[in-house]
């Protein structure tokens, strides 16, 4: 279903809070009416590929999802966040607990949705 991912890798994914999903306009009954494509690009864009720790996300770097690149930011209260380039006024930010180790990777809790493409949030 999705495009460069393998079974035998291993990933990066930014999961969302269910607040941070209902903020950005996906509650339960926009996704179940959201077209697949749209929310494979959505989930695309919150995987990347390769385990990556939280303090190997450099302030200020890019880094590639599977839908495109998205910034990671180090405002002054210390706390990461990490963007698309249609994150205009809100940058999500990396929650507690952070690298939270599955069989195939890590997953980082976030509190909003990262927007890399524009129109492929639900």
């Amino acid at each position: 279903m999705f495009e460069g991912v393998e079974t035998n890798n291993v990933y990066t994914l930014y999961g969302v809070i269910n607040s941070g999903m209902e903020s950005c306009g996906l509650d339960k009954a926009r996704i179940d009416t959201t077209s697949p494509d749209i929310l494979k690009t959505f989930i695309e864009g919150h995987t990347m590929v390769g385990s990556i720790k939280d303090d190997e996300l450099a302030c200020n770097d890019y880094e590639s999802t599977l839908a495109g690149s998205i910034q990671i930011g180090c405002p002054d209260n210390g706390v990461k966040t990490t963007y698309g380039f249609y994150n205009a006024d809100i940058k999500p930010q990396l929650m507690s607990p952070s690298n939270i180790s599955v069989c195939n990777g890590v997953i980082h809790i976030v509190d909003y949705c990262i927007l890399i493409q524009n129109g492929h949030t639900p």
